[in-house]
C-alpha cells in the first residue's frame, strides 16, 4: 500500500521514519531555526584557527542562556 501524504508518519528507503508537519508547526518552529542560525553565525565569526574547543563551547552556552533557551546538548 502507497503512504498517503495526510497520514503523520510515511517511511522511507532503510525503513527511516519521516514526520510531516501542518503549515502552523512549521510557523512555530521558525523562531528556533533563525535562533539556530544566528547563533552559528556568531560562533562561526568569532571563531579562528586555534580557538580553544571549550571556549566555543561556553560561547554556545552562553548564547543559548542570553536568548532565555535551553540546550539538550549542553548543562
Amino acid at each position: 500500500m502507497a503512504p498517503s501524504l495526510r497520514t503523520e508518519w510515511w517511511e522511507t528507503k532503510g525503513n527511516r521514519m519521516i514526520e510531516l508537519r501542518t503549515p502552523a508547526e512549521i510557523e512555530a518552529m521558525r523562531p528556533a531555526g533563525r535562533f539556530v542560525a544566528e547563533a552559528l553565525a556568531t560562533l562561526r565569526d568569532e571563531t579562528k584557527v586555534g580557538t580553544n574547543l571549550l571556549a566555543i563551547d561556553r560561547r554556545a552556552h552562553d548564547l543559548i542562556r542570553r536568548a532565555g533557551a535551553e540546550s539538550w546538548y549542553l548543562d
